[in-house]
């Protein structure tokens, strides 16, 4: 009786095959959880064997900038357990789209994140202007935004809409503007 009852199939799968996907998942998110918190185990003993703060204050940013890193994790294992599940082609579709956009967001921020630090780290030890302090929240801020730009471009390019046939056509529209005022103005 329960084996007909797990060999009842919903959307293309078995129901032993959903159980199988959640347990994938449940140990996933264990073993994240345990290399998590053995991670920061470890960060802390090397935090209070250093002589300074500067040890503990890195060991703390290295936990917060570690945050997107570790939802990306937890996204990849909601991701490993799922793909086990068969899904048809529309759906299946879907997913990869979502798949690659959340990652590369979860990814993009990390790098961020990671960039942010190392600036930041840079600029405090040979800095100490306040007006030059400015600067580097610019700066982060500018990098920011082309970073963001490059990933949108990219993704748009991935998900299949012709990116240099849309900037040539952009080009070409500019071009032909510019040529247009340089004949009424002459």
């Amino acid at each position: 009786m329960i084996n007909d009852f797990l060999q009842q199939i919903y959307f293309q799968n078995r129901i032993v095959d959903y159980l199988v996907a959640l347990i994938t998942f449940i140990l996933l998110i264990i073993s994240i959880q345990i290399l998590k918190n053995i991670l920061r185990k470890l960060m802390k003993n090397w935090a209070k064997k250093g002589i300074n703060k500067v040890d503990a204050k890195f060991v703390k940013t290295f936990e917060e900038r570690l945050n997107p890193f570790i939802n990306l994790t937890y996204f990849g294992a909601f991701y490993i357990s799922i793909k086990q599940l068969t899904m048809n082609q529309q759906m299946e579709k879907f997913f990869n789209i979502f798949v690659i956009t959340i990652l590369t967001f979860f990814g993009v921020r990390f790098l961020i994140s990671l960039i942010t630090y190392g600036l930041e780290i840079y600029w405090v030890k040979k800095e100490r202007d306040s007006a030059k302090k400015q600067v580097l929240k610019s700066t982060i801020t500018i990098l920011k935004l082309i970073l963001w730009s490059v990933v949108f471009i990219l993704l748009l390019d991935n998900f299949g809409i012709k990116i240099s046939v849309l900037l040539a056509g952009l080009g070409r529209s500019h071009l032909s503007n510019s040529l247009k005022q340089i004949k009424e103005n002459t």
